[in-house]
């Protein structure tokens, strides 16, 4: 069977993240999960609970340069990319095994609707690819950003859940100033 490893870069993230780990449970082989700076919450004893592989980096304040140290310490063939606000969709999770093993691909992006504090935004846009095989991929750590895929990227219908606990985007507002495009 082909193996999955999810990786994770966090930093506090007590309150979310049982959500995504009961979402990968039993859906992937391994658990990456990188903390940026030392954790003062409870967050790694959560992650304990899911026998996640624990990593404390340096602080930076950002997920983005932690990506490269948790892929290379991802023994799967294929890593899904995932953050404490995010979670398997039900259909997603149902399918995720099927997708990797397809031989035709070598990376997947889903969709990720922009989720408002209280309810999702858009529908049909934006994607994340967030799901590729180890030894296809390069990355420039870019926020939410896989750089360069070698072989075919498929996009999936499957939504992976982006629900954080805050409202971190004033979309009404940027869409009445024509600054986004209507779902």
């Amino acid at each position: 069977m082909t193996k999955i490893s999810a990786c994770l870069v966090v930093h506090h993230e007590a309150k979310l993240i049982r959500r995504c780990l009961d979402s990968l449970k039993g859906e992937v082989d391994q658990i990456i999960v990188v903390h940026d700076g030392p954790c003062l919450d409870k967050t790694l004893e959560i992650c304990a609970d899911y026998r996640a592989e624990v990593f404390i980096r340096e602080r930076i304040g950002e997920a983005e340069p932690h990506r490269p140290f948790s892929f290379s310490q991802a023994t799967g063939e294929w890593i899904l990319q995932i953050d404490a606000d995010e979670y398997l969709s039900s259909n997603l999770k149902k399918n995720l095994r099927a997708l990797v093993q397809a031989a035709d691909a070598s990376a997947y992006e889903f969709l990720w609707p922009i989720w408002d504090g209280e309810k999702y935004l858009t529908k049909h846009w934006p994607r994340k690819r967030c799901l590729f095989k180890k030894n296809n991929v390069s990355f420039l750590g870019l926020p939410h950003y896989v750089a360069a895929v070698s072989g075919e990227v498929k996009s999936c219908d499957f939504i992976l859940e982006h629900k954080p606990d805050y409202n971190g985007i004033d979309f009404p507002e940027a869409c009445l100033e024509g600054r986004i495009c209507k779902n």
